[in-house]
């Protein structure tokens, strides 16, 4: 341990500087001031962290929106309720423990104690005092800037109730915000005062009994400090703080579902955000004190820790219901058979209606929810053009989707599993929270309460604590996910089709997913899930598709078929690969419970699946795939990489069905709910003048952005040159694209026709929240998207044409 002697050598003395320098005066201030803010650096990382996350991210600031919604109550709290207790968890959990974790570092810190004695320099001693203050202040700064943002992006929506209300509570939210600021600022000043007092000096006598317990935890050379005219040593502090911290720790280790139950969404971010300040402080301090980089050593630590344990982020796995799953797959050629025998046109292709194709872009919940609320509309609106639901959900032969729109493609075809021969909805007819709506009464209103849950609060805990600690590798941040998923369609059909009890298999996510199959008698859209592996680069498809050998081979057929897709990789053909681990890797996967040869863990379940196509960075890690034996054959990530609309696995579908079947008509349906991007490409590029700055940096990452994006608007433009050539002399459209449409800040709001046009439009559009969950306000701007006044309403008669056209392909009209 540093002695005072020591410190006073290794102080910096005060420098005399010359009568009117004062630009070297006001440089040696801000190194002053930069000095502070190193020592108080663990404060000043979670207010960084804090503002970069609610200030500047769409996905932040939607969190914001229920505490201005009368209709999102909390924990059966009504609003203004849930605003007070969500100010006062920011202030018990991040506001104080920033001011308190900045205050604590400084005055326990000998070495700047010895620099400003010397020094004495009004700047210094000001930024000692008021530093803390204001990075405290800084919290509610910038939850104020959030709701700031989030007004300015509700989106336009055709409720006229809605909107007004939330935008008049938000304004008030402000003002509450700053009322709490000034309220924490009061309590900075008085904060002297309220040490001095007699029930804090109660306390500190009632807590000298855990003085000699926290003696080894100390963060910094107190006593140094004191001797050099620092404060005195405030036990109660240093407990308060610890208990904060131990608080933090058991709720997130103990059950992390249930802290995200308890705290969803904004009220989680205060806990998260404040809860790793003591042992930060704790590491930045005593790191400061001995000189050694305790922090960038403990991350090093961590790091070697998951490198030990390489089983952190494997992919879950479950038993294959019948075991090998890669034999119970399903050529194409019997799926198309036992299609046209459900539409009751096994003997005649030409007399068979036109097989749908659904592919879905990426986009989290946002996604997910547009494409269901599509499908569900397509379901509910059948009896207006003389079909019943199920006969759309005969017609729907495939979903090819993408991260966000693979989850809803897993929701819809388990739902519709679930609703059986006669097609019923299997939600419970209620209203459901998290979802806009006041009670479900159609397929619609189901599929979207699938996908309203909040699945968000899971993946941020696991995120910011659970995974960064890795205390079980089995059960990282994705898991979490996953679980989030399984549970909100357990608890929408519970007392729907379930009648109370959990429904059968394959009407749950947890259910292995080759289980979830057409059978007959009951025919569901086949799966087609697209996900990207680290090795190759190339596609990995989770699907119950025979993948490999399929098909016919123009113009010379091989003896077994033809790929059925190409530069692609079969997800459980990687599950039953046959290589073996390294061999110190026994001990390793004994202790990750790795299964044995013997446990044949050959499948995963629905909701892992969906996970796989939708593992985007940092929300959902990479996934590490495992064979039988334990060794780590492929990692896997999100869809999106490769491509982000699901097209190209589609074009393929198409020409082979095209090939093993040519009397049928092939109709697909494109679902993208990204509204900055087009599906054709503009006239002329949109404005880049943001890689201006560090263009060397920001130049090439737009340009790997963009590229996944225009790869997946190539797959569409070939996808339909495919169907112009296959249905070269038919009548009627061979695609329909549904989009979510952009809203601009300026007015007047331009026309469907200007939004169409490929001149891009260069007003700045309103954000749409990308992330596990959405606030009522997003979902109405969703749900506008499908009426008779939006812009896709050339769309949905297309969409309508191909469902009950006649079922040949007619012959062009005369010249």
């Amino acid at each position: 341990m540093m002695t005072t002697a020591d410190i006073q050598q290794s102080a910096v003395p005060q420098r005399p500087q010359r009568k009117g320098s004062w630009v070297m005066g006001l440089f040696q201030c801000v190194l002053d001031l930069a000095l502070v803010l190193w020592v108080a650096r663990a404060a000043l990382i979670s207010v960084s962290i804090g503002f970069l996350l609610i200030a500047l991210t769409p996905q932040a600031q939607d969190l914001l929106i229920p505490l201005a919604d009368h209709e999102s109550p909390w924990q059966g709290i009504e609003w203004p309720w849930t605003i007070v207790i969500f100010f006062a968890l920011l202030f018990l959990f991040w506001a104080m423990p920033t001011h308190y974790s900045a205050r604590l570092a400084l005055d326990d810190d000998a070495r700047l104690q010895l620099y400003a004695k010397h020094r004495s320099s009004s700047c210094l001693n000001r930024g000692i005092l008021w530093i803390p203050r204001l990075l405290g202040a800084a919290t509610y700064v910038a939850i104020l800037v959030g709701s700031y943002r989030a007004l300015e992006n509700l989106p336009i929506i055709s409720d006229p109730y809605v909107i007004p209300a939330i935008e008049h509570n938000l304004r008030w939210f402000a003002v509450w915000d700053v009322a709490a600021l000034i309220l924490f600022v009061i309590y900075t000043l008085a904060r002297p005062a309220i040490a001095n007092s007699a029930v804090v000096g109660w306390a500190e006598r009632s807590l000298a009994f855990a003085r000699p317990l926290l003696r080894p935890f100390e963060i910094a050379d107190s006593k140094a400090a004191v001797r050099l005219g620092g404060p005195t040593e405030s036990i109660l502090g240093r407990v308060l703080f610890i208990g904060l911290f131990a608080i933090f720790v058991l709720a997130l280790i103990g059950r992390p579902s249930r802290v995200a139950e308890l705290l969803p969404r904004a009220f989680a971010i205060a806990l998260v955000l404040g809860g790793w300040l003591p042992i930060l402080t704790y590491l930045s301090v005593i790191g400061r004190r001995i000189r050694v980089p305790l922090i960038g050593l403990v991350g090093l630590g961590l790091a070697a820790i998951s490198a030990i344990s390489d089983h952190h982020y494997d992919v879950r796995k479950v038993a294959a219901p019948q075991g090998n799953p890669a034999a119970q797959k399903l050529r194409l050629g019997d799926a198309l058979t036992l299609w046209m025998r459900e539409n009751r046109c096994e003997q005649n292709e030409a007399a068979c209606p036109r097989p749908i194709i659904v592919t879905g872009s990426g986009g989290g919940s946002r996604a997910g929810f547009f494409l269901v609320s599509v499908i569900g509309e397509l379901l509910d609106r059948a009896g207006e053009h003389q079909l019943d639901a199920s006969a759309i959900r005969n017609r729907l032969f495939a979903i090819s989707g993408v991260s966000g729109s693979s989850v809803g493609a897993v929701m819809t075809v388990a739902a519709l599993a679930s609703g059986g021969p006669g097609t019923q909805f299997p939600c419970a007819p209620k209203g459901f929270d998290q979802w806009y709506g006041e009670k479900v009464e159609n397929w619609r209103g189901c599929l979207e309460v699938l996908m309203s849950g909040d699945f968000l609060t899971p993946v941020f805990i696991g995120l910011t604590f659970h995974d960064v600690v890795g205390l079980h590798p089995k059960y990282d941040r994705a898991v979490m996910l996953e679980e989030a998923w399984e549970r909100r369609f357990e608890t929408a059909t519970l007392e729907g089709a379930g009648h109370g009890n959990p429904l059968p298999c394959p009407a749950r996510l947890d259910c292995p997913f080759m289980t979830l199959r057409p059978v007959p008698g009951l025919w569901v859209p086949l799966l087609l899930l697209n996900g990207v592996s680290v090795g190759t680069g190339h596609r990995i498809l989770t699907t119950i598709l025979d993948t490999d050998r399929d098909g016919k081979c123009p113009p010379d057929p091989a003896p077994d078929g033809c790929p059925l897709f190409t530069e692609k990789t079969d997800f459980h053909k990687l599950l039953m690969d046959t290589a073996q681990p390294p061999s110190f890797a026994g001990i390793r996967q004994m202790l990750a419970g790795v299964e044995s040869p013997g446990q044949q863990q050959s499948d995963i379940s629905l909701s892992t699946a969906a996970a796989n196509s939708a593992r985007f960075p940092l929300i959902s890690p990479p996934g590490g795939i495992r064979n039988g034996q334990g060794a780590l054959v492929d990692r896997i990530v999100d869809g999106g990489y490769f491509e982000d609309y699901g097209a190209l696995t589609a074009m393929e579908l198409i020409e082979a069905i095209h090939l093993t079947r040519p009397g049928l008509d092939p109709f697909v349906l494109v679902v993208t709910n990204d509204p900055e991007v087009p599906l054709d490409l503009p006239a002329r590029p949109v404005d880049v003048s943001a890689t201006q700055v560090l263009t060397d940096l920001t130049a090439p990452l737009t340009a790997v952005a963009n590229t996944r994006q225009a790869r997946g608007t190539l797959s569409v433009q070939q996808m339909r040159a495919l169907l112009g050539d296959i249905r070269a002399g038919c009548n009627g459209p061979s695609t329909a694209h549904i989009r979510v449409w952009p809203q601009f800040e300026n007015a007047p709001a331009p026309t469907c026709q200007d939004l169409k046009s490929k001149v891009p439009l260069r007003d700045k559009t309103r954000a749409v929240s990308l992330s596990w969950w959405l606030s009522r306000p997003v979902q109405f701007h969703l749900f506008d998207q499908l009426t008779p006044k939006s812009c896709n309403s050339d769309a949905l008669p297309q969409m309508w044409e191909a469902l009950t056209s006649p079922p040949h392909c007619p012959a062009p009209s005369p010249q």
